[in-house]
């Protein structure tokens, strides 16, 4: 991972928030549904009998607002503000239930936005994780809006008996009426595409969480000479699912007049093979130092008795910011329990 990306996606967090509280509020403010009927009646005004040809009823999530139109005038008639809303017709009691559901967003959006700023300054704190919470609460509020609009024609079946126009359809248009969703339910359409972002974004600005190996009374200081002397073959392998074995072995030490002057015992450190478990050492290239990535604990037993095995550790490497950037695998020397040779 680069050190910059966790960065990088908290910034197209922070502006994908400030997107989702436009939406929001545009969501709030402006009307979610609309029906335009043709109406044969007539409006007096005190200019004299206006010939009403359509009626158009514009819902919001606060109230429904009813026009008359005619050929030269758009009248407003009547504004009928939501209350009551057990003694409300299912249709209004959908938009109701949009409107709680929209505030409860909108505070959440906030919410979101602030535990972004601050998650940016104190990543180690619970603000991260309170951004998760939001952007799933945010989301699942635009869901349940979402399908309250869509099952619209059900809610005015049970209320008119009827299953023609707006009773069986969420929009259409024929010679004589019109209707369709509006402005807020598109934006709650938009607003919702850009929550499922947000949500793949937290997950993705989250580190993995990898279970670490726990070893008790482990000290992790590897480069201290191991006792009695331990050689590494060059071409060891690392293997999390093999055994490992220590091979006692007595080698001549050659004089300068090319004479054995006395011998030495050491120790192969090698990787224990079932089919061949007599197979010879190879030195060529042996060295004390463990390989790369081997990590072996001060106090344990080199023993040609006992069987070991390694096991594998993901290290979080942190950045100045407290944030993981990426992992490094490591292995651990270990003594396993496997019956004695």
């Amino acid at each position: 991972m680069n050190p910059k990306e966790p960065l990088t996606i908290l910034l197209i967090l922070l502006i994908n928030s400030v997107i989702l509280l436009i939406l929001n509020i545009v969501a709030i403010a402006t009307d979610w549904y609309y029906i335009k009927d043709e109406a044969i009646l007539a409006y007096y005004s005190p200019s004299g009998i206006i010939p009403a040809t359509f009626i158009s009823y514009h819902y919001s999530l606060y109230g429904v607002r009813k026009d008359i139109e005619s050929p030269e005038y758009t009248i407003n008639t009547e504004y009928s503000k939501y209350t009551d809303f057990n003694n409300r017709p299912p249709y209004i009691q959908h938009f109701m239930a949009i409107g709680v559901f929209q505030y409860f967003s909108l505070f959440f959006v906030v919410a979101l936005i602030g535990s972004l700023v601050l998650s940016h300054k104190a990543p180690k704190s619970l603000a991260p994780s309170v951004s998760v919470i939001c952007m799933v609460l945010i989301t699942s509020f635009q869901i349940i809006s979402f399908f309250l609009e869509v099952s619209l024609p059900i809610a005015f079946r049970k209320e008119n008996n009827c299953f023609l126009y707006w009773c069986s359809k969420l929009a259409s248009t024929d010679e004589r009426s019109q209707w369709g969703p509006r402005a807020g339910f598109f934006a709650c359409v938009v607003l919702l595409f850009f929550c499922i972002i947000g949500v793949i974004l937290e997950m993705k600005e989250k580190p993995p969480v990898i279970p670490m190996v726990n070893i008790p009374q482990v000290n992790y200081q590897p480069c201290e000479p191991i006792q009695p002397p331990l050689l590494f073959p060059a071409d060891l392998d690392l293997d999390p699912r093999a055994l490992y074995v220590v091979v006692p072995i007595t080698s001549p030490v050659v004089g300068s007049n090319g004479d054995v002057t006395q011998y030495i015992q050491q120790n192969i450190f090698q990787k224990y093979d079932p089919s061949n478990p007599d197979r010879q050492v190879v030195l060529t290239g042996a060295q004390q130092t463990p390989p790369s990535g081997l990590i072996i604990p001060t106090n344990i037993e080199i023993n040609p008795k006992l069987w070991y095995q390694m096991a594998q550790n993901q290290i979080p490497v942190i950045d100045p910011s407290g944030i993981p950037t990426h992992f490094v695998t490591q292995f651990v020397l270990q003594v396993t329990n496997v019956p004695s040779k």
